[in-house]
């Protein structure tokens, strides 16, 4: 079995079992794809970094062959806007992105970090398995650390987390995918109810991101509110080892098992 996310091919990408979700042995994950349409905008922008993202998920992402389309919808030396989508060997959308782009300067300019990295540091934390059984998965792919609370169980909760195998097999990825990688698990580590009892998915994502990654642990501190009405949303900040990289934010559909 390749140790990987994805396998790249000459049409496209293959999804290995490893981008397996919790909910659909047919369906990924959309951690993985959410990093691999970073990876391919990122590989098409020069001296650029992507400063928000939005991901729509119109339905589950079956594991199938597909390929990324990028698109650069606003050129520019200074601020580009680009398009990606995973698209599946008959043309259908599985996820698609938009991205907002700012140049990287040259020299160094003023620095503000006004979050405070309070989570105490992965060495310091426990590890803790998924609370469910679902067979090879994404959770087979990282390794997580509790910092605060009940992650995957019930309540607002903040993890570290890091990736253990690549992203595409025999290649390095951008650092910016680790926040589509893990931006995506908001819902989860806040739960606000047992998994077996109640379905909560997002229907998509945005990361506003104020920074790459700089280190491989990555930590999530999560909240999910909702007001009993069948939707609501996850509110999630990211850090990195050295302090704060990015916000990212799900609506979220629920309904009873």
């Amino acid at each position: 079995m390749i140790e990987a996310f994805y396998e790249r091919t000459e049409e496209g990408f293959l999804p290995t079992e490893f981008v397996t979700g919790p909910w659909d042995p047919r369906m990924s994950h959309a951690g993985p794809p959410a990093a691999l349409l970073i990876n391919e905008i990122d590989a098409a922008i020069d001296a650029m970094a992507i400063t928000r993202v939005s991901f729509d998920i119109p339905r589950g992402i079956p594991k199938v062959p597909y390929r990324v389309r990028v698109d650069i919808v606003r050129p520019g030396r200074k601020i580009q806007q680009v398009d990606a989508a995973i698209v599946d060997s008959e043309g259908v959308e599985l996820m698609t992105a938009s991205a907002s782009c700012i140049r990287v300067a040259d020299e160094h300019l003023p620095i503000s970090d006004p979050i405070t990295l309070d989570l105490p540091a992965p060495e310091a934390c426990e590890s803790f398995d998924f609370p469910m059984d679902v067979g090879i998965g994404y959770m087979d792919g990282v390794e997580m650390r509790r910092a605060e609370g009940r992650p995957f169980r019930q309540g607002p909760a903040a993890i570290w987390i890091r990736q253990t195998i690549p992203l595409i097999h025999g290649e390095s990825a951008d650092p910016m995918t680790l926040c589509g990688l893990f931006g995506d698990l908001g819902n989860g580590i806040s739960a606000i109810a047992p998994f077996d009892e109640l379905l909560a998915i997002n229907t998509d994502l945005t990361l506003s991101i104020a920074r790459p990654p700089e280190s491989e642990w990555i930590g999530m501190r999560s909240t999910t509110v909702t007001s009993g009405l069948g939707l609501g949303m996850t509110d999630s900040v990211v850090y990195d080892a050295v302090g704060f990289v990015a916000r990212a934010n799900q609506s979220i559909f629920f309904d009873r098992l």
